[in-house]
């Protein structure tokens, strides 16, 4: 995945921890229909914008960390509130963004 520089998961459900460990060239991720993200997803990956969650209205559950910070998350306008509050997320609240809807 060194040359791989966007993903749009549109039907994935859960990331595994490490599924995307030192995919370096990865800069934005879209995963619209999120419910788990693993621990250390993204460990070792220089992303630049994560957005999640567009499909459901409810919080992506997120095990221990991303494992790396992105410059932006975006999560839907109606959960912002409770993104920057949930559990985990909390670490990542100064970076989350909603998503107009």
């Amino acid at each position: 995945c060194i040359s791989l520089s966007s993903v749009s998961l549109p039907n994935v459900i859960s990331v595994g921890g490490a599924a995307f460990r030192s995919c370096t060239a990865i800069r934005d991720i879209d995963l619209p229909s999120c419910k788990t993200l693993g621990d250390g997803a993204f460990i070792d990956c220089s992303l630049n914008t994560l957005t999640i969650g567009r499909s459901y209205s409810y919080v992506c559950s997120l095990v221990g960390s991303l494992g790396c910070r992105p410059n932006s998350i975006y999560v839907p306008a109606s959960l912002y509130h409770l993104y920057i509050k949930s559990g985990n997320w909390v670490q990542y609240s100064d970076i989350i963004h909603p998503i107009p809807e």
